[in-house]
């Protein structure tokens, strides 16, 4: 970081992600093309790509995370409209599919585990939400806060999320159980606040249908 270069990105930027070795980029903003560009030479060059067809009036904005290896990438668009998805890439953001399991909503912080298997997201005044299947499909893991950021570790078994004027909030793996991966949904409060009160059952497969 001691010294930067302009790459001019041909479009508004307002989020990005980079791969482990710097290879990968993504940069999204918010055009009237909902224009995403993407990079595969360490910023050299870029190619855009989109995720969704819309009426040049509407506008989206988009926050990114991607594999370690660039693979997969996720777009979570934030404007909370009717085509407000989660979308993901498995060819290094050079196609997107919408994923209408995740749900229309103001998504505003996205995070993906090192493999692109596990991602978690979440909705500000609303609920997180994980997928355990690349974003398949989708699961609420935590009741409404003023969440403003998420974040799962490399390996999928750690999820902390902050909320605004709150405390902060961790899930861990509890134990594996005949073979099956558990993960812990009561989020526990760094600062000591009691977990947060979860539907169903406390602990979620982390590999289901």
């Amino acid at each position: 970081g001691l010294t930067w270069d302009n790459i001019g990105a041909p479009t508004q930027a307002q989020s990005s992600a980079i791969s482990s070795d710097g290879k990968y980029i993504t940069l999204g903003g918010a055009d009237s093309s909902n224009r995403i560009c993407v990079s595969s030479d360490y910023g050299a060059t870029w190619n855009i790509t989109g995720p969704i067809s819309t009426p040049p009036s509407i506008v989206y904005s988009f926050i990114f995370d991607m594999s370690s290896d660039g693979r997969y990438q996720v777009a979570a668009a934030t404007n909370g409209g009717a085509n407000s998805y989660i979308y993901i890439s498995n060819d290094y953001g050079n196609t997107w599919i919408r994923k209408t399991s995740s749900g229309a909503r103001a998504w505003n912080s996205v995070s993906m585990s090192s493999d692109g298997k596990y991602i978690v997201a979440s909705v500000s005044s609303g609920n997180i939400y994980i997928s355990f299947n690349y974003g398949e499909a989708w699961k609420s893991i935590a009741t409404s806060k003023a969440w403003t950021s998420v974040k799962i570790n490399s390996n999928g078994k750690y999820v902390v999320a902050v909320a605004d004027a709150d405390y902060i909030y961790i899930s861990k793996t509890d134990e594996q159980i005949d073979g099956n991966l558990y993960i812990d949904t009561a989020f526990l409060s760094l600062s000591g606040a009691a977990p947060l009160s979860l539907p169903n059952n406390p602990l979620i497969y982390r590999d289901w249908e």
